[in-house]
């Protein structure tokens, strides 16, 4: 079993490449050349991934991390089941066409205030 630290490392990782505006937003800037693809089968693939990292998880024993380690655990896991459930559900990469429109800008924006952490701190 992998440890903790690695796994919370693979998974970050993978939503920062799957998602570079999101990656941007988070501070991590090796993407910003790059848009979130959406086409059918990346978006499968990721989701099988998700799903796989999750299982990975559920082999940790939460009793056994400290306290921070777990609260990091229960916020990943649940943030993993959440987007794991839209996916299947809601299917909004099916259904909702605004998705197309709606990250390009969020990128750009994103892009564009590259200082936003430094506003909300004023």
């Amino acid at each position: 079993m992998k440890s903790f630290h690695q796994l919370v490392d693979k998974i970050l990782e993978l939503r920062w490449q799957t998602s570079p505006v999101t990656a941007t937003f988070d501070g991590i800037h090796k993407y910003d050349h790059e848009l979130d693809r959406l086409d059918r089968d990346f978006l499968l693939d990721v989701h099988e991934k998700e799903k796989y990292y999750l299982r990975e998880l559920e082999k940790i024993d939460p009793t056994k991390l400290t306290e921070d380690e777990q609260l990091d655990y229960n916020v990943l896991t649940n943030a993993l089941e959440v987007k794991i459930r839209e996916f299947e559900h809601l299917r909004m990469w099916e259904r909702d066409p605004s998705i197309y429109i709606n990250i390009p800008l969020y990128g750009v924006f994103t892009l564009s205030c590259p200082n936003l952490q430094n506003r909300y701190r004023s």
